[in-house]
Formats: structure tokens, C-alpha cells, sequence
């Protein structure tokens, strides 16, 4: 039985997530807790006010603070989701590389659709059988501390306390480090001793469900693994319940749900050693050996990728097993986009979605914005769909590719990975005709060589610190270390946009063309993208930079069509962390495109 653990590392990632979201939910806390500690400051040497202007300030001071509260309730929302989906991703890369190991060749569907089907599982309840969701867990805690507060101001007035005097309670209340000696649930009884507790008990149970749910989608369907063995956490603080489960051996569909608060992790377990999963692999795809297993492989190949089989004849350790040479690459001889005209009435394909409010939660959010904040929803939507059409007048729009590919894009222009055969992405064709049909309505019968190319908004004015930073930490620096800027008005009759990647999010987001922005593209969670002051007048105001508005998110662009893909729609390159060399100036030069270096340190 194999008893090496090929989820190390994202159990190690586990740990480093779980400790980083602690310290994220802490200084949100502390951030209103210093905010609203200098409006307390201010009256330390006001104690001789009137009656009516102390209740008219705690009357203010009492719904600023419930309004700040519930602001970062919208913001830990997102936190968690983003957390529990970088968990589950984690899992993932460790079971694709072990699949690798094992001779399964390619890139697999798991990569994308997994992690989000395990954080969907999780926040809307389907894991825990509809009897709980996300959503409803945070926004019952904050009705709660919202009863708090109302609690301590009562109670306070009862008792006579002077404005400071409360303020600096309401203040303690707020402040997840500070100590609440025993006499606070005698002076406050029913309120919080611990602000921060549910929120931290929350979020760490929705990164532990989020490793275990990505662990089961990830393995269930590998017909080499026989079952799951319980490792328990350890320590002092460990519950009996982990203890008496810890080396135990489980089947695969019958692993527990780890309890609240749970770190406990699991081993697969094997039987067969990688040289003989090797040789399985290669009667597999000969057609040979045992014909119940080749039945199950079949079957799981369908889960992995877009003919799995064809690529795991050419990897390791299968290769050495049968065949001699590789597979052949890229074949140039594949023929070139054909002029395409911008597909479907996507905005008419998005409003329809919206109709329904339980298959799209950016209306719910909405809702709740325009009750909080006394307008309509039309209003809002309004609002959104302005700050969204400001980031594209204000940005850029960007493909992000690798420097050894730039002398081609140059000559001939962008190609997609369909065409190249090669992707820092998905090159799975099934899962990505499957995501481009759900966000862009798109016929899953389109040609290969008519997909689309993917970009991103991307800053331009590399003087703001902030543009910097964002070029070089959002998501699209995967992909490259060139950043090629285009000419909007080259390319936006052709395009379109999502908010977040368009793959991994197909169930919460809808393209929307670039040159009829709407607010339809902001997908399930608008809280990342509205609340970029944390306050209804900095969004009002149109306030807040790309890094500031999106943080690890990134604003996809699909392009389509022969002539929006053509060099000459290149405005400018940017190159992180190296100087072109003098062959590629030339050419830059020859096709009279500026370029500018950007370095990390």
C-alpha cells in the first residue's frame, strides 16, 4: 500500500491560507476600530454637551458603525469564497501532478472546473444538503453584532454612561484584540465577547471543507485509488472524535465531513506501484490487459480532458513502457482564423439569465445594495455599470505571452491555443466550448480556428504604483512575462468581457460586449469590484484605481475575428524583468510599436 502523501504541499498551502485569512479578518476589524477610535478621540474634552446633541451623536455614531460593520460583512463574504477557491486549487495542481507521475497525459478538466465545483458545493449549501449556505451564515452573525450594538448603547443609556463612555465600549466591542474582563456579559449580557470569533470559526471551516471537497472530486474517479485514510490533526487541542478517526481507513464514498474548526487531512491509498500503473496505462491505450479496468480508464478519461488517451501514449512512465518518440507538436499546416463576425446578442442572453434569481446571485446582491443604501436597483446597476466602463476608459486592454512567442505574434499575429497546441491555460476543448457556450453564447460547434484569443484590462500609466503593482501580481502574469497592449478601436467591435476568468467562473459570470458595457459581467460576488473605498460616496464618486478595484481578480477580454488578431493592432509592449533583445528592437522598430521595461524589485 502506497504511503507516500501527494497532497503535501497543498496541505502546507492549507496551513499558510488559513493563517493569512486569520490575519485579513483581524485587520478588517481593527481597521474600524481605528477608524471610529478617532471619531472617539474627539470627545474626550467634550463632556459638557446637551442631552439632545448626545443622543442625536450615538444616534450617528451607533449607524456608522452598523453600516461599517455590515460593508466589511460584504467584503468577508468575497474573502472567504476567494480563500476556499485558492484551497481548492491547491488540491488540484497537487492530484494533476500526481496524475502526471502515474503517466496520465495532458491538461485535465479538474484544473478548471473542480475547484470552483467544490467552493459551489460549499457556499450555496449543496455539501451540507441545503440546510446551510455561505451567504445566510454571515449575514445571520451580522444581524447579530448588529443586535449587539443596539444592546450596548441601550444599555448604556440605561445606566446613565456618558458619550465617551459608551463610545469607548461600542469601540472595545469592535476590537478583536482587545481583552473583555468578566464584568462585560454581566454590564452587556448576550453580546460578543470576541467580535472576530464567528467570522474566524467560519472561515476557517469553509477552507477545511473546501481542501476535503476538492480532495474527493479530485480523486473519486481514479479507478488506482482504492480508498481514503483519516489523518487527524494532533495536538493537545484535538477532540476525541479526530482521535478515535485517525488512521482509519474509509471508502470512497464514505469519507465523514470534517467537524467546525476541523484541520484534520486524508491520504489516498493505493495498492499499485507507479511501474504498474504504468503498464496498465499502456495496455490501456493499446487496447490490451484487463478489459474492466481499460472499461473504468475509459470512463474516467472523460472526466479528465480532451483525448486524455491520445496524450498519455506520449508521457512518461507510459512512453518508456511502449512507444519510442513523442508525439508530433504544433502542425503549421493548420489553417488561419477565417473573418468572423461578433456572435449573438449577448446582452439579450445575460438579461435573460438575470430573470432568475437563484441561478445568478448578482441580483441578490444588488437588491441588498439598493436597501442599504436607499436606492433602486436600477440605480445601482447604473452605478456599477459606470465604474466598469470608467476602468475601460481609464485602462487598457492586454494579451500577456511569453517572450519566446512575441517574434511570431509580431510577424503574424495572435493565434489561439487550439492553434498552437500549446497553453499556459486550459487546452482542454471540452471544458472550454462548454464555458464559452454558458458565458458567451457562443455554438459548440464553433471551429477551432475561429476561437477566440483572451487578453485583460491592464493598466498604462506605469507612474502610479499601484498600476505596477498590479502588473505585477494579478493573475495574467501567469501567462507571460510580455505584456502586448492593443488599440481598443481595433479590436472592441469583436470583443467581449468578464468579470474574472471566464472558465473558472462559468456558473456566476456572462460576457458582455466591449462596445455595450454592462453591469451584467460583475458575476457572483460584486463585492470585490463595488466596495473599492469601502463607502457608497467613494463609488459614487468613481473613486479607486485597477489594484484598488479588482485585488487578485482580473477583467477578461475575449477577442474574435481575423482582423482584430492582425500585428498592427499592437500599441505598445511592456517587458517585465528584461530588456528585449537587439534582433527584437529591431523588429519592434520595423513595425514601429513603443516599448517600455518593468522590473519587479
Amino acid at each position: 500500500m502506497s504511503k507516500e502523501n501527494p497532497f503535501a504541499t497543498a496541505e502546507g498551502k492549507r496551513i499558510d491560507i488559513t493563517n493569512e485569512q486569520a490575519k485579513q479578518i483581524r485587520d478588517m476589524y481593527k481597521s474600524i476600530e481605528k477608524e471610529f477610535g478617532e471619531r472617539i478621540r474627539i470627545l474626550s474634552n467634550k463632556s459638557n454637551i446637551s442631552s439632545i446633541m448626545r443622543e442625536q451623536y450615538l444616534k450617528d455614531f451607533t449607524k456608522d458603525l452598523q453600516d461599517r460593520i455590515t460593508i466589511l460583512n460584504y467584503q468577508l463574504e468575497g474573502t472567504i469564497t476567494n480563500n476556499a477557491l485558492e484551497m481548492a486549487k491547491a488540491v488540484t495542481e497537487d492530484n494533476d501532478k500526481m496524475l502526471r507521475e502515474m503517466g496520465f497525459g495532458g491538461v485535465f478538466t479538474s484544473d478548471f472546473h473542480i475547484p470552483q465545483d467544490a467552493v459551489n458545493s460549499i457556499i450555496t449549501g449543496k455539501l451540507y444538503e441545503g440546510k446551510w449556505t455561505l451567504s445566510k451564515a454571515i449575514w445571520s452573525d451580522n444581524q447579530k453584532k448588529l443586535n449587539d450594538i443596539n444592546s450596548i448603547v441601550a444599555k448604556g443609556l440605561a445606566e446613565n454612561k456618558s458619550t465617551y463612555e459608551l463610545a469607548k465600549d461600542l469601540e472595545r466591542y469592535v476590537n478583536p484584540n482587545a481583552r473583555k474582563e468578566w464584568s462585560w456579559s454581566k454590564v452587556y449580557p448576550g453580546t460578543s465577547k470576541k467580535i472576530d470569533y464567528n467570522a474566524q470559526r467560519l472561515a476557517r471551516t469553509m477552507i477545511s471543507h473546501a481542501y476535503q471537497e476538492s480532495f474527493i472530486l479530485n480523486t473519486k474517479d481514479n479507478p488506482f485509488i482504492e480508498s481514503y485514510q483519516w489523518l487527524a490533526s494532533g495536538g493537545d487541542r484535538m477532540c476525541d472524535l479526530c482521535a478515535e478517526r485517525d488512521g482509519k481507513i474509509y471508502s470512497k464514498d464514505e469519507l465523514p465531513l470534517d467537524h467546525p474548526n476541523g484541520m484534520c487531512t486524508f491520504m489516498i491509498v493505493r495498492e499499485k506501484s507507479y511501474e504498474e500503473i504504468a503498464k496498465d496505462l499502456s495496455n490501456w491505450v493499446n487496447g490490451t490487459g484487463d478489459s474492466e479496468l481499460n472499461a473504468q480508464l475509459d470512463k474516467y478519461a472523460d472526466t479528465l480532458g480532451y483525448n486524455v488517451k491520445e496524450w498519455t501514449k506520449g508521457t512518461q512512465p507510459v512512453q518508456n513502457a511502449v512507444y519510442k518518440t513523442q508525439q508530433n507538436g504544433y502542425n503549421e499546416f493548420i489553417p488561419r482564423e477565417k473573418e468572423v463576425l461578433f456572435i449573438g446578442d449577448l446582452n439579450k442572453h445575460t438579461e435573460e439569465l438575470l430573470k432568475d434569481k437563484n441561478y445568478y446571485g448578482l441580483n441578490l446582491n444588488i437588491d441588498k445594495l439598493a436597501k442599504r443604501w436607499n436606492m433602486t436597483s436600477d440605480e445601482v446597476r447604473n452605478i456599477l455599470t459606470e465604474n466598469i466602463q470608467r476602468l475601460y476608459n481609464e485602462n487598457g486592454v492586454a494579451i500577456t505571452a511569453d517572450y519566446d512567442n512575441l517574434q511570431s505574434i509580431l510577424n503574424d499575429g495572435f493565434k489561439n491555443q487550439f492553434q498552437t497546441g500549446t497553453s499556459n491555460g486550459s487546452l482542454d476543448y471540452t471544458s472550454r466550448t462548454t464555458g464559452e457556450n454558458i458565458v458567451l453564447d457562443i455554438s459548440k460547434n464553433l471551429s477551432k480556428e475561429i476561437k477566440p484569443v483572451y487578453g485583460a484590462f491592464m493598466p498604462t500609466d506605469l507612474s502610479v504604483e499601484d498600476n505596477r503593482k498590479y502588473i505585477l501580481e494579478s493573475d495574467t502574469n501567469l501567462y507571460g512575462n510580455t505584456v502586448i497592449y492593443l488599440k481598443k478601436d481595433k479590436i472592441e467591435n469583436n470583443s467581449t468581457l468578464t468579470f474574472g476568468d471566464s472558465l473558472n467562473n462559468m456558473s456566476n459570470v456572462r460576457g458582455t460586449p466591449l462596445n455595450d458595457i454592462k453591469v451584467d459581467t460583475i458575476g457572483y460576488l460584486p463585492s470585490q469590484l463595488i466596495m473599492y473605498g469601502e463607502s457608497k460616496q467613494s463609488m459614487l464618486n468613481n473613486e479607486g484605481t485597477m489594484y484598488q478595484t479588482i485585488n487578485d481578480e482580473y477583467i477578461e477580454v475575449q477577442i474574435f475575428g481575423e482582423k482584430a488578431k492582425q500585428p498592427d493592432v499592437i500599441d505598445k509592449i511592456i517587458f517585465v524583468d528584461r530588456e528585449p533583445d537587439d534582433k527584437m528592437k529591431e523588429l519592434l522598430n520595423e513595425k514601429n510599436i513603443p516599448w517600455e521595461t518593468l522590473d519587479s524589485v
